[in-house]
């Protein structure tokens, strides 16, 4: 295996453990076996590098807490 190999494949670990800390890794194939095979690959995507990371910050609201704040600034630069 090269380095870079090795390096993309610790990526993918890394992500894979936020995954599975944040949502069990069977839930997370529950979740990707329920849509179309054409939308998994961007579902997966979507779940390793934004869901799961906002969810180990926030469990409560995840990813949803990071919209609200944009929304909020939004509200704020339009009110200036």
């Amino acid at each position: 295996m090269s380095r870079r190999n090795e390096k993309n494949g610790c990526r993918r670990a890394a992500h894979f453990a936020a995954i599975h800390k944040a949502f069990g890794a069977s839930n997370a194939s529950k979740l990707l076996l329920q849509l179309l095979v054409s939308d998994r690959p961007e579902a997966a995507l979507t779940i390793s590098f934004y869901e799961a990371p906002a969810r180990l910050q926030d469990p409560v609201y995840g990813c949803v807490s990071h919209i609200f704040a944009l929304q909020q600034q939004i509200l704020t630069l339009e009110a200036q």
